[in-house]
């Protein structure tokens, strides 16, 4: 997606009524990524959801949308993620 997450929060119910929720700092992954695999990749069925720090599936093709996310030489960049499973 190319616009900014709206909270710091999303979560994908299964068909048997559990829901999983995923939690974390909205200013430091503004955005969400959504991978989907239809079976193609050898005969696999998944959802991966991606918080991430810029849109698009590389950083030299975010940045050359003008959408840049830097890590300088020598720092790190820190975040939590809390994920919780209710049936």
């Amino acid at each position: 997606y190319l616009d900014p997450i709206s909270e710091g929060q999303f979560g994908i119910r299964y068909s048997d009524g559990r829901t999983l929720r995923f939690e974390y700092d909205k200013q430091k992954l503004p955005y969400l990524g959504v991978w989907i695999n239809n079976g193609e990749f050898q005969g696999i069925y998944n959802i991966a959801p991606e918080p991430c720090t810029a849109p698009f599936d590389s950083p030299d093709r975010a940045a050359k949308r003008g959408y840049a996310s830097l890590i300088a030489p020598n720092c790190s960049f820190e975040f939590t993620i809390h994920i919780s499973m209710n049936s």
